[in-house]
């Protein structure tokens, strides 16, 4: 497809319609290529159950053998993916939601792509067990997490390995354990899941990179920040962040080229 919005279930879903109970099992593959075509917009939108979604969305399950491949136009840096919902706006968590989508992307989240006021409730528990790979922006659960709200206070637990791959002169470069990177106040999110995956994050051409074993990088300085929100930890990861010739932060300390080989729950700076 080369839609603006793609789902296993729906590109796009409307205020008033609920999704529940919903499996993606078997061998199941989405192939976006916008270098083959010529749309007519920019980027694409895609989850493993809705590409866009609006909605409460619960107890919802993606199988280990689904794929999910999005290629973007040429000098395009966007495109949201995530075994779930591309882009979640407003979109509220319901019940159990499970992913173990391996999915290819630009940002590219384990659950969500764009997570833009997304709620939860009905003690939301979310899990990931897919491989990441993206090129700007990768995380286990939410790529890019915008937009307050009064609180998210779902478990959310990724055993998938993080590897985002970068070639060109865009900006920001990050990858994280459970979200890659966040703008809103962490301090409303329960952090306290386990994040078990190994999480890499390379640059070629000399841009920052971070990487961290639960986020990559909190963006908003008036609110928890990154080095605060990757402490306590609950698994055993091993994080790299690489540049050539950038600068290089590994749970929000610099270290430049710098590698961990395994926390084993002791602080490490």
């Amino acid at each position: 497809s080369d839609a603006f919005n793609i789902g296993f279930l729906v590109g796009e879903t409307c205020k008033g319609i609920s999704i529940n109970n919903i499996k993606v099992e078997g061998k199941s593959t989405i192939n976006a290529d916008l270098t083959q075509v010529l749309p007519e917009h920019d980027y694409s939108r895609i989850g493993g159950i809705a590409g866009y979604a609006d909605c409460p969305i619960g107890n919802v399950f993606v199988g280990n053998e689904v794929e999910i491949t999005y290629i973007p136009k040429e000098g395009v840096n966007e495109g949201y993916a995530g075994g779930i919902i591309g882009y979640a706006d407003r979109a509220i968590l319901e019940g159990d939601i499970y992913s173990a989508a391996n999915i290819t992307g630009v940002k590219v989240g384990g659950i969500l792509g764009w997570n833009s006021s997304c709620g939860t409730r009905y003690s939301a528990a979310i899990t990931n067990e897919g491989n990441i790979n993206a090129t700007v922006i990768g995380a286990g659960i939410v790529a890019i997490w915008s937009s307050d709200i009064d609180e998210f206070k779902a478990e959310m637990n990724n055993r998938g390995n993080i590897t985002v791959n970068h070639k060109d002169s865009y900006g920001m470069v990050c990858g994280g354990g459970l979200i890659g990177m966040s703008d809103i106040d962490l301090t409303k999110i329960n952090l306290s899941g386990l994040s078990d995956g190994a999480v890499a994050v390379n640059s070629e051409s000399g841009v920052d990179v971070y990487a961290g074993w639960k986020v990559g990088i909190s963006a908003s300085s008036s609110y928890m920040d990154t080095v605060e929100a990757n402490a306590g930890y609950t698994g055993s990861p091993t994080i790299t962040a690489t540049s050539n010739g950038g600068k290089c932060y590994i749970n929000g300390h610099l270290q430049n080229g710098a590698t961990s080989d395994g926390y084993e729950k002791e602080e490490w700076n």
